[in-house]
């Protein structure tokens, strides 16, 4: 009224006196201005609309932090950290991200992702059956965080099918009966060469079988009956090669000392081998081949 202030209704000076008597100049005088500002409140006197539902309303939930005063004293990152990854991203962002879908379904905070993410599952961000490798991980319940240590564990029958017999049979996983392939019955882990008899519990090299046959298992000859058992220690993937290396190129492992009989059956001679040489040993026919009588 006396110094020409105007319009001092609904303005900032007008929320820190907002009675008629702290509006002299001796009011003023005595007047603890600190205490007025920090009563301001951010919604009903600095403006602040629509907090509700925000970032800045998700870090001050409660209305007693709304003022002036209480923002000095917060801990502001305390408060954020504290955030949940639903508070600071929409449903739509994190429907649509796999590792963000995955950190809000176990309300991760924003200081606990780095050790959310480590103990993450790999099948969270790898599709299964998309490789073997991957596959055996997540078999084996592989995380982020010991995704080194759980390759390392892997053996080689982890990632590949490595069981060199198929049982005789119709149903899942087995094998019509082959009369050109030799049959075999199963007695404490090993496989004996046998007659075929309808209708026997018995077992014949899968035509997929390959190198594991010559590889993963052990080929012992009484009387000349074969028997194969597999190798006790199971071969780490990481060392895949140079156990192959080994194995196929040993003296009584090797490719040379398996029988013609034996390549055929794995699928490394395409053609049927006749009675009188299937016993032979590819170590024989290079023999064999070395002492024909040159043209």
């Amino acid at each position: 009224n006396d110094l020409g202030f105007t319009n001092i209704e609904g303005t900032l000076l007008g929320k820190i006196l907002p009675n008629e008597q702290d509006r002299t100049v001796g009011a003023l005088k005595a007047m603890d201005f600190d205490a007025k500002i920090n009563a301001l409140h951010l919604v009903n006197d600095l403006g602040f609309t629509n907090i509700e539902g925000t970032l800045l309303g998700k870090i001050l939930p409660n209305e007693q932090d709304r003022t002036v005063g209480a923002l000095k004293n917060i801990d502001f990152d305390e408060k954020i950290n504290a955030l949940k990854i639903s508070d600071v991203m929409s449903a739509e962002q994190i429907s649509g991200n796999k590792i963000l879908k995955w950190l809000a379904d176990k309300n991760a905070k924003i200081n606990e992702i780095g050790t959310k993410i480590n103990e993450m599952p790999l099948k969270v961000i790898v599709q299964e059956d998309s490789n073997p490798i991957t596959d055996a991980l997540i078999k084996n319940d592989a995380k982020i965080a010991d995704l080194s240590e759980k390759i390392s564990a892997l053996t080689i029958s982890d990632v590949y099918d490595t069981d060199a017999f198929a049982k005789i049979g119709t149903g899942e996983g087995e094998a019509a009966y082959d009369e050109n392939l030799r049959c075999f019955k199963l007695e404490n882990g090993a496989y004996t060469e046998t007659a075929y008899v309808a209708g026997a519990k018995l077992y014949q090299v899968k035509k997929s079988a390959g190198i594991w046959l010559i590889t993963l298992y052990n080929k012992t000859e009484n009387g000349g009956v074969c028997t194969y058992t597999r190798v006790t220690e199971k071969p780490p993937l990481t060392n895949l090669a140079s156990y192959l290396i080994e194995r196929l190129t040993g003296e009584t492992t090797g490719l040379g000392t398996c029988t013609l009989q034996e390549l055929y059956e794995v699928g490394f001679v395409s053609a049927e081998v006749n009675d009188s040489v299937k016993d032979y040993s590819l170590n024989d026919v290079i023999s064999q081949f070395g002492k024909l009588p040159s043209v």
